[in-house]
């Protein structure tokens, strides 16, 4: 090892240097989990959506199919529940994918058949009510309404399994990115307390050095006295001569 390196103080500086890397990459990477872990409460937010969106397509579904088996308003409260929160949850998903043109082509593709399912649901409340049971019945054994929500439930489940793949990817990289933060934490707390103990033995090392070359100063110190008084008892011999 070069001398230059041997020195007590550049080998600190040289290791508070690297600390200081250290320490500032684990702040990029804790940053990057922070980001890693809300991609992934983003990911499970478009999955309750989704979710959220096929229940109020069924809630709508089942008031329609109880007020035409009844003819009872009191049975449509579930479809009008279930119109409004398809409503919220088209424009919940709209929001929430506008980072992923996939999931935003799905939804394109979604709407329109949500809609024209909708219009169906609505077709089969108004046949109810303006021509009976039997109208209604034949209305809906045509299967266009059953056909559409097949069609919609497809294109949702297709949007859930993008969300899963998306989750997954998105787990493992953050696990992945802890993983590095614990690595790097750990050589930090490493680093740090090799720079400790170092400087614990330089220090020490520098008061032996201090106190050694104090005890040598002393005994010049004494050896110069020494040799003072000898000088002055050889000049006073000379002098009674």
């Amino acid at each position: 090892m070069p001398s230059r390196l041997r020195h007590p103080t550049t080998l600190l500086a040289v290791g508070f240097t690297v600390l200081a890397i250290i320490l500032a990459t684990t702040l990029t990477v804790s940053e990057g989990e922070r980001r890693d872990e809300r991609w992934v409460r983003h990911t499970l937010e478009v999955e309750s959506d989704l979710s959220a969106l096929l229940s109020g397509l069924q809630d709508a579904e089942t008031g329609q199919r109880g007020y035409v088996i009844t003819g009872i308003d009191a049975y449509l409260q579930p479809y009008t529940l279930g119109q409004a929160r398809i409503g919220l949850e088209l424009e919940a998903l709209g929001r929430a994918t506008g980072d992923n043109p996939r999931q935003q082509a799905s939804l394109a593709r979604l709407r329109p058949l949500i809609q024209q399912r909708m219009l169906t649901l609505a077709a089969g409340v108004e046949t109810r009510k303006t021509g009976g049971l039997d109208a209604a019945a034949a209305y809906i054994v045509q299967g266009r309404g059953k056909a559409l929500m097949d069609d919609a439930r497809r294109e949702i489940g297709e949007m859930r399994g993008e969300e899963a793949r998306l989750l997954t990817e998105r787990q493992m990289r953050a696990a992945s990115t802890r993983r590095w933060l614990r690595a790097f934490t750990g050589l930090g707390l490493l680093i740090l307390l090799g720079l400790t103990g170092f400087s614990l033995r330089a220090s020490a090392r520098q008061l032996k050095a201090v106190e050694g070359s104090r005890d040598e100063l002393a005994a010049a110190n004494e050896r110069l006295i020494a040799e003072a008084r000898a000088r002055e008892a050889a000049e006073g011999q000379l002098r009674q001569v």
